[in-house]
């Protein structure tokens, strides 16, 4: 089970940690449960910066507006349920990271609790 809130906007909000895949330098930050987005996991810049990520790629992705845009993308790894995923993310900007739909496999659904 993966602890979390939703925010005041509606936005499901969890703790996630992220590792260089060569270093092994790591990062725990809060990611935004995006089941719009259907990649895996995009990392803000200041993020990719701190964990000191190299480019490995680009791809090209459909942004919300429906253009078309190009994305570095940073070989890396993360726990998730308590497995170590190595995984392509995708830098952007923002504030949270956003964890989709090719990390969760398919939509979560929260069980809510209050408190």
């Amino acid at each position: 089970m993966i602890t979390g809130k939703v925010d005041d906007y509606g936005r499901r909000l969890v703790s996630i940690t992220v590792y260089h895949s060569v270093t092994g330098a790591t990062l725990t930050l809060v990611g935004w449960i995006d089941t719009g987005f259907t990649a895996t996991l995009l990392l803000p810049s200041g993020h990719i910066a701190t964990l000191g990520l190299e480019p490995s790629s680009t791809v090209q992705g459909t942004v919300a507006d429906g253009s078309r845009v190009f994305f570095d993308t940073y070989q890396c790894r993360i726990d998730w349920f308590g497995m170590r995923r190595e995984i392509e993310a995708i830098a952007g900007a923002g504030e949270f990271a956003l964890i989709g739909l090719g990390v969760t496999g398919h939509p979560l659904v929260p069980k809510l609790c209050s408190g």
